[in-house]
């Protein structure tokens, strides 16, 4: 019989980390799922699926050094982590110097931060990926309706980043990916839709795909890259 394989899925409590989170457990995954609010939907949509373990945190307020000792009682040998981006900030009238503070705290310093203190729990060439937005492809104007502040640019800019330098660092130790989303799983109806290429909205079974793809048949030698599921935006 094979080993069991485990993966940590940051940001389970959305839509795009709870599939995911259902996904890899319905492939026999070990899965270990952040979650910070609708826990109790998440463990009756994962219950009876296999095995998992649910880490109610906010990363916002909650202790980090907590959190990867609880990760790591649960696993030491995650073969993919990923990381999903937590929020997705809008300009707003009123200039709040402290908001923009939260947003770059966890759309980016805690995923730098969790990259580093993960590392340690992973398998030799295990895989993380990052989950961002086109912000620093396509720039603010990018998602047709939407109007993404400047902190959000600026932490997404920080996560693509990341994910191209990262492998200088971990070297052939562990690998790096990032997705860049378009508009996902919105009815195609939507105006906004009217701007991206193929028009249509992508389907999540078209990222499950491009993540399965990373996490269990991507080549040894491929590291540090960016992909864009966004129907050519």
């Amino acid at each position: 019989m094979s080993q069991r394989r485990n993966i940590f899925v940051m940001g389970a409590s959305g839509k795009l980390g709870r599939y995911i989170a259902l996904h890899f457990l319905k492939r026999n995954y070990e899965v270990i799922a952040q979650c910070r609010t609708r826990c109790d939907e998440l463990e009756r949509m994962l219950q009876g699926r296999g095995v998992y373990h649910l880490i109610k945190h906010d990363f916002l307020s909650g202790d980090l050094n907590d959190f990867i000792e609880r990760v790591g009682s649960i696993s030491q040998s995650l073969d993919a982590s990923i990381l999903v981006e937590p929020v997705f900030h809008q300009m707003t009238e009123k200039k709040d110097l402290e908001e923009c503070w939260k947003v770059i705290k966890v759309n980016l310093a805690i995923p730098l931060t969790l990259l580093h203190q993960l590392y340690p729990l992973m398998r030799p060439k295990g895989t993380v990926v990052f989950l961002s937005d086109l912000l620093p492809v396509g720039g603010l104007n990018v998602y047709h309706s939407l109007f993404p502040s400047l902190a959000q640019l600026a932490s997404s800019s920080g996560i693509h980043a990341l994910v191209r330098e990262a492998p200088k660092v971990f070297k052939d130790r562990l690998r790096v990916f990032g997705i860049a989303l378009g508009w996902i799983n919105i009815d195609d109806s939507e105006a906004a839709l009217k701007v991206v290429p193929m028009q249509r909205a992508g389907r999540l079974e078209e990222l499950i795909e491009v993540l399965t793809y990373l996490v269990e048949k991507a080549p040894d030698y491929m590291s540090g890259s960016l992909i864009l599921l966004s129907g050519g935006l």
